[in-house]
């Protein structure tokens, strides 16, 4: 069994692999989309820690594009 990182294509509940995000053309939002990505199966910790990384990249890009 490996531990390592996530990838983009996880195994969805079917058994089949889901086709990858589409690239947003932002390396900081694409490598969060991938994280999203890798964690089905994982444990809810893990859930959490991830959804509350992305949420702050999202809302940095956000205050980014406001002008604040």
């Amino acid at each position: 069994m490996t531990t390592g990182p996530a990838t983009a294509t996880p195994t969805g509940p079917t058994g089949a692999s889901p086709s990858p995000a589409p690239a947003t053309g932002d390396a900081i939002l694409d490598a969060a989309v991938v994280e999203l990505a890798g964690l089905e199966g994982r444990p809810l910790e893990e859930h959490l820690e991830v959804g509350e990384r992305v949420l702050s990249v999202l809302s940095g890009r956000l205050r980014h594009l406001g002008g604040a």
